[in-house]
């Protein structure tokens, strides 16, 4: 697990338009902090709002981060939404 904070700005996407998860593709070179590690338990903020989830190998040289709908209503975000992640 990364030591220091990993900050990023990401868009937040869905594969059924915003119903059920939403998801975040991490940026490189905030995935790389994790290495090849599968699911990792993660927390940190999302436009500032407080959340705990994972992220997970994507298939693609990165991770992915999970979204639910309590964390994207509290981010006052939706699938397109462009934020910030620390």
């Amino acid at each position: 697990m990364p030591r220091a904070p990993i900050r990023f700005v990401a868009t937040l996407w869905s594969p059924r338009e915003g119903k059920g998860w939403t998801f975040v593709d991490l940026p490189k070179e905030a995935s790389d902090a994790w290495g090849a590690r599968g699911r990792v338990a993660v927390r940190g903020t999302i436009n500032g709002c407080a959340f705990r989830s994972s992220v997970f190998l994507n298939g693609a040289g990165s991770h992915r981060l999970q979204i639910d709908s309590a964390m994207r209503s509290g981010a006052r975000s939706r699938p397109v939404s462009r934020r910030p992640f620390h």
